[in-house]
């Protein structure tokens, strides 16, 4: 699946406090499944659409759905929005490499 991965997600002008998503592949080939992990909270992240290169996911706060679409325009970044009753929430994101937080937290990092 293209965009399996952690993701930080950033809004281009509010800070969102650092929201995380976590993306991977569902067992036995079915469809992607993600959790999205924000002030605390974990929300779960069930599948509507995947078309291409972009992933739509519904998710559930108390009784409002939100839908969460997702683009993936080069490999290591994701943009999309969330659909609120509000309106549209844009955002940004970027693929947590494993490997350098670990040495950032151990101090090798640059």
């Amino acid at each position: 699946m293209a965009g399996s991965g952690r993701y930080i997600l950033a809004h281009p002008r509010l800070p969102l406090a650092g929201p995380r998503l976590l993306l991977d592949r569902g067992k036995k080939g079915k469809g992607p499944k993600g959790s999205l992990r924000w002030l605390g909270f974990r929300r779960k992240l069930r599948l509507l659409k995947e078309k291409g290169e972009s992933l739509t996911f519904l998710l559930q706060v108390d009784i409002i759905p939100i839908e969460m679409v997702l683009f993936f325009p080069e490999e290591g970044r994701c943009e999309g929005f969330f659909d609120t009753p509000l309106g549209h929430i844009p955002f940004t994101g970027r693929r947590r490499d494993k490997r350098k937080s670990r040495e950032r937290r151990r101090g090798h990092g640059a």
